[in-house]
């Protein structure tokens, strides 16, 4: 009896023993499972504010790489080539051409020409500077002028700024010079067909004791609006009143018993 009551004692306290190591075990397991989860949450947050964080990086990047260039300063620039007009206020972009570090009448007709007359232009090294030898491919012994913002040059040196508007000439008369500068008020009309605008067409008429040229409004000139004279002409102080026609073209003037270095003003609808 006392042996068999022993037995007994003995197989209760082996099942508590066992009892309690699975219980241990299975609370160490619930533990260990909720670090892992825990320590895996905490690395897919990580990745993704990592994740979050380079994509913000790359799109400021992509910001700054399709960022359009700041335009380029320009000037307009014409040419009478002694005949007809070359180019009428033509967009020129600036351009140190020749390597002065400065941005001068002499870059604005190497990069015109570059563009639209390609070895039509030369220049010589004198006393006071550049001159022009080849104009839009004419050669003619150096009777060439410009004209900056209609205001005599004194050389090809001369500095350009934002939105000047140049005019070189050949001297159709390069023996006598007799040819003469001639402007509009305006370098630009836009509108539309039937609208009417009034120009005021000047000429140098002169040189005074200073060798400063003399302005004087040019009467009974014949305005010319594209190839063909009109019936429009200039009053006694040079103005006259103009209906724009159906297209955009070049506004001219000629003036019989004057040779005019033919004045300039562009019309866009």
């Amino acid at each position: 009896m006392k042996n068999t009551l022993k037995i007994t004692f003995v197989i209760i306290a082996v099942f508590a023993l066992l009892f309690t190591f699975v219980c241990c075990s299975g609370t160490a397991n619930d533990t260990t499972a909720a670090e892992a989860t825990t320590a895996a949450e905490a690395i897919t947050t990580a990745e993704a504010t990592t994740a979050e964080e380079i994509t913000t990086a790359e799109d400021i990047t992509t910001e700054a790489e399709t960022e359009p260039e700041a335009a380029l300063p320009f000037v307009y620039v014409t040419v009478y080539d002694g005949e007809k007009i070359a180019a009428a206020e033509v967009k020129v972009n600036k351009a140190d051409e020749d390597g002065d570090e400065k941005w001068t009448i002499n870059d604005a007709l190497i990069t015109l020409h570059n563009e639209k007359c390609k070895d039509g232009f030369a220049t010589a090294a004198f006393d006071y500077g550049p001159m022009i030898t080849k104009l839009w491919g004419v050669e003619n012994g150096g009777a060439y002028g410009y004209y900056k913002n209609n205001q005599m040059s004194m050389g090809l040196s001369d500095e350009l700024a934002e939105g000047d508007h140049l005019y070189a000439y050949v001297y159709s008369d390069a023996v006598g010079y007799s040819d003469a500068y001639s402007f509009f008020d305006k370098n630009a009309v836009s509108g539309n067909a039937g609208d009417k605008v009034t120009l005021t067409l000047k000429y140098i008429s002169g040189f005074d004791e200073n060798y400063a040229p003399i302005e004087t409004p040019l009467a009974d000139a014949v305005i010319v609006i594209g190839d063909a004279n009109t019936e429009y002409k200039t009053g006694e102080d040079g103005t006259v009143e103009i209906e724009l026609p159906a297209d955009g073209a070049v506004i001219s003037a000629v003036k019989d018993g004057l040779t005019l270095i033919p004045p300039i003003c562009v019309y866009s609808k």
